[in-house]
């Protein structure tokens, strides 16, 4: 019998929106894919996914499911909002199943894990990209090996928390397999409204790394290399979810999508050379300062409908506070770019920074109001662990709160808020937050393009 590897997507309270809630759909968990199919793709293991969030199960039904089949593996991945229900399954699975080894990854599990590790929550953490680690630590436990061969893991020996050295991440990508989304339903995904380009729409990266340091963005913890997969494998993967699942619509998500030129134009020009351009629409993020006219014109050429731009805020102080190494200006020409060449924009903005003054969310609120785009996400910033801007905070005891599950950008209760802005109240950037938006789409071309997006 081959040893079974259970992952779990834990859910967020979702409650906690409020009315925000129905903005937001459940969102395929593909990190926690990726990893799950290349353990799947060894063949050794039999792997199942359970994803809370969209099955919409309690924390009871899946330790019920713990319980029963007892896995050899439960991994775990684990962001900031779901930590506290994370934890709850981990203390639940030594109960009902004491022989099952507990893996845990993502952002949050490398915060907590040492302490989960500690007091014997958990068995292990994975840092970083998970593939080749966790087909690494899950062979070597199978065949009784020496984990401290293995890289980028946290565990238990000897009465302390012993860390191995950190590993490359993936370096070459086109060895990864696809992502199989049979592991999941994958038909009842949806993609929220502010990307969605109506249809059957599916997450994919072609690049992976982020070389910059943004302070609210713990990306750059996973890996700052940046690596691109061939245009080729690119390809293969868009034509296999065409075939086996009639996808129209891809969100790319690299984090900085055509930041090296040669690369995205090889990329754009296999996307036009079979045809996939005439098979579905696509959306990706861009930075504002990182456009170039030849690129965007091929982006359109191949298929590309709106772009995401990062804006963050309408203040320069601000921007260099955050060290987003980038300015109002190049926010201005980024949009005409766009907007001259036919395709939609997506801005994202955020208020309540560290010192913000409620004059300079003014700023950021009109500043946006100000740009030719056709759709805008305005969020709290929330001081997430693994970013410079919790660090800061944490580390100098200005931030205190473990309430995990309450670090949410978007909540209409101040009372559940974790503002990090010294100026203004909880009470006051909620509200500010829902009059960006009504202010924002009031312009009558803005609210056809949001409520074309709500159907």
């Amino acid at each position: 019998m081959r040893p079974k590897i259970l992952f779990i997507n834990p859910s967020i309270e979702r409650d906690k929106y409020g009315p925000f809630k129905y903005f937001f759909k459940p969102f395929h968990p593909i990190s926690l894919i990726y990893v799950a199919s290349a353990i799947k793709s060894t063949g050794g293991y039999d792997v199942r996914v359970i994803d809370m969030e969209q099955e919409d199960l309690k924390v009871e039904a899946v330790v019920e499911v713990i319980r029963k089949e007892s896995p050899d593996f439960l991994a775990i991945g684990i962001l900031t909002p779901s930590a506290l229900k994370a934890e709850r399954i981990c203390r639940e699975t030594r109960r009902v199943s004491p022989r099952t080894k507990i893996i845990t990854g993502n952002t949050h599990a490398s915060f907590a894990g040492e302490s989960w590790i500690r007091e014997g929550i958990i068995d292990f953490v994975v840092y970083g990209e998970g593939e080749e680690v966790s087909i690494g630590l899950i062979n070597t436990l199978i065949n009784n090996g020496d984990v401290s061969t293995i890289p980028s893991i946290a565990y238990f020996e000897n009465g302390n928390v012993r860390i191995n050295p950190r590993g490359n991440p993936p370096l070459d990508l086109d060895s990864l397999p696809f992502p199989d989304w049979s592991l999941i339903n994958f038909p009842k995904y949806k993609i929220n409204f502010f990307t969605t380009l109506q249809g059957r729409g599916v997450p994919v990266f072609f690049t992976r790394g982020c070389p910059y340091s943004c302070t609210f963005c713990a990306i750059d913890k996973h890996s700052r290399r940046l690596r691109h997969r061939s245009p080729e494998n690119a390809v293969e993967e868009v034509q296999k979810l065409i075939r086996d699942y009639n996808i129209n619509f891809l969100w790319v998500m690299d984090p900085t999508f055509g930041i090296n030129k040669t690369h995205t134009i090889s990329l754009l020009e296999e996307f036009i050379r079979n045809g996939i351009h005439k098979r579905l629409k696509w959306v990706c993020g861009m930075r504002t300062d990182n456009l170039d006219t030849e690129v965007l014109g091929l982006m359109k050429e191949a298929g590309c409908q709106r772009i995401f731009l990062g804006f963050e805020s309408g203040v320069d102080r601000l921007l260099s506070d955050i060290q987003k190494r980038t300015n109002l200006e190049n926010g201005r020409e980024a949009v005409k770019k766009i907007k001259g060449l036919g395709m939609e924009v997506t801005g994202l903005f955020m208020i309540g920074l560290p010192g913000e003054t409620r004059e300079e969310t003014e700023e950021t609120i009109k500043y946006a109001r100000s740009l030719d785009i056709d759709f805008v996400k305005f969020a709290i910033t929330i001081p997430f662990p693994g970013t410079a801007i919790f660090e800061d905070l944490y580390n100098n005891g200005k931030l205190k709160r473990v309430d995990w599950e309450n670090y949410l950008p978007f909540t209409f209760y101040p009372d559940i808020l974790v503002n990090i802005n010294n100026i203004q109240s909880s009470k006051e950037l909620i509200l500010k937050l829902i009059s960006a938006h009504f202010r924002f789409y009031t312009n009558p071309k803005r609210m056809f393009n949001l409520l074309r997006g709500l159907r």
